[in-house]
């Protein structure tokens, strides 16, 4: 595994993979992708509230989803 770069992205929520077991590791930039499916708007809404309680992480969006580009 990786423990040092520029970025980590995680997608979340991913019960595996949460963001607290990340971040002692050695990276500029920390980033929260929502988990794409039918929980998409759940799932950014939690990834938001993360981000908010834990600064080091940022909201990272595919805004080609978004904009209905797949």
């Amino acid at each position: 595994m990786l423990r040092r770069g520029h970025e980590l992205k995680l997608v979340y929520p991913r019960e595996k993979a949460m963001p607290d077991a990340f971040e002692g590791l050695a990276f500029e930039h920390f980033s929260l992708q929502p988990m794409d499916g039918p929980e998409i708007g759940e799932n950014t809404v939690r990834a938001i509230d993360y981000c908010l309680r834990y600064t080091q992480w940022r909201l990272s969006v595919q805004t080609h989803k978004t904009l209905g580009i797949r």
